[in-house]
Order: C-alpha cells, then structure tokens, then sequence
C-alpha cells in the first residue's frame, strides 16, 4: 500500500513472489563462492603473471560480478495488481501497465523451449517471458501501447487468481 499527500491510498488486489528453487539458487551461490575462492586462493599464493593473469583475473571477476548481478536480480519475480494498474518486476527491471492498456489475458502453461529459457525472454514474434524456473503456470497478457501490441507471459503459481484480480475480459 502507497501512499501521497495528494492522492488516496492504492489498494494491493492481487500480490505473488515467486522465488527460484533452491537448486537454481545454490548453483548461481555456486559460481560466485568457485570465483571468489579461486581469486582468493591465487592471490594468497603469489598469483599468476603475464598474459595468463590478465585473462585469469578478468574471467574470474567478471564470473564473480555476473553472479552476483543474476542473484539480485533474476532469483524473485514479484507481481502486484493495484486497482489501476499490473507491475511485474525481476530485480531491477519491471514493467507496469494500465488496465486500459491490457486488451486481453489467458491462462497458460509455461514453455521454456518457446521462449528459450526461464527469466527475462523473448521469444518469436515479439513475445516476451517474465518467468521462474520449474513454474509451469502463468498468466499471457496482450498489451497495446501506443498502437503496439506485445504480449508477455508472466510466471504465477496461483493464475486463476492472479487473472480473477484483472478487470480485464478474455479475448486471445
């Protein structure tokens, strides 16, 4: 719930927080904890010099940086419907609609091979994918703004309510 010295306060109708699966996220703790250690392990011994260290050094942080940076934001999608709009967010990216730019919804199970994977995904024909490894359910949300339609899928492991808590009709 938000609230503005101007405006009433919005009211949450629907909310979901899926967290990735333990597996996925002990294998990305994984890479960060083998990167570090190894770093870690080399510089305590002397290191390595020459052309070797550089690419040694640059492979390991840059492993380090990417799975700190897919930890915070790729492990929990958050979706949030308030009486005026959808916001579904990964981390640092979101996206937030009004309803008058959602023109239709439909519930789906989810493929990976579609779109390519789990996360943040597009897919053929535009189609974009917010969603959580090994969730199969979601919500397809047709959206027009600006006189371009996309659609996106977004991961839920409660889709009928999330599409309960859409003023919107079906009509994929």
């Amino acid at each position: 719930m938000t609230t503005s010295p101007t405006s009433p306060p919005t009211t949450v109708k629907y909310s979901e927080s899926i967290r990735a699966s333990w597996l996925i996220i002990a294998v990305i703790s994984g890479m960060l904890g083998v990167s570090t250690g190894t770093l870690t392990a080399v510089a305590m011994k002397g290191g390595i010099s020459g052309g070797e260290a550089a690419v040694f050094y640059t492979a390991m942080g840059l492993t380090a940086v990417f799975s700190v940076f897919v930890l915070t934001n790729f492990t929990m999608l958050i979706v949030v419907v308030t009486e005026e709009h959808l916001l579904f967010r990964y981390g640092m990216f979101s996206r937030k609609f009004r309803f008058q730019d959602i023109r239709a919804l439909e519930v789906r199970h989810y493929s990976w091979i579609k779109y390519g994977g789990w996360g943040i995904q597009v897919a053929s024909g535009g189609k974009r994918a917010w969603s959580v490894p090994f969730i199969k359910t979601g919500l397809a949300v047709l959206t027009e703004v600006d006189g371009k339609e996309k659609e996106y899928y977004i991961s839920s492991r409660t889709p009928t309510e999330f599409r309960a808590a859409l003023p919107i009709r079906d009509r994929m």
